[in-house]
């Protein structure tokens, strides 16, 4: 599998944290709290963060503010550190603009991968 096949949300993440979304047409984005959630989930699930993007709700539409890439460490992601420094890098973003331009109503879309050395070795998801 490579890098570049994206996962949809409906069929990784459980419906307890999709949930907790706000959802801009076929896009999720969540709370700093639920981030926070969501990226612990999917990093001890072998999903590599590849992602971030900060938005705010503008009349319905997303409004893109930042975007933070763990691009350099999903390059091999076999190596075992891969999916824990991709989560680590997620949540410090997250935690950095959680309070951006002191809003309460921050949401973070999230991106990510397969750790593929997992998928390989028989490893299943949800």
């Amino acid at each position: 599998m490579l890098a570049e096949e994206i996962f949809s949300i409906d069929t990784v993440i459980p419906e307890a944290l999709q949930s907790t979304a706000v959802i801009f047409g076929e896009e999720k984005a969540w709370l700093p709290d639920d981030a926070l959630h969501v990226i612990e989930w999917l990093s001890s699930h072998d999903f590599a963060v590849a992602g971030v993007e900060l938005w705010r709700n503008s009349s319905g539409k997303p409004l893109w503010l930042a975007t933070s890439s763990c691009a350099d460490s999903i390059k091999d992601l076999s190596c075992p550190t891969s999916v824990a420094e991709c989560g680590h890098q997620a949540k410090h973003f997250v935690c950095e603009f959680r309070q951006y331009q002191n809003r309460s109503d921050n949401l973070f879309n999230l991106t990510w991968v397969p750790n593929t050395a997992s998928m390989s070795s028989g490893a299943t998801y949800p």
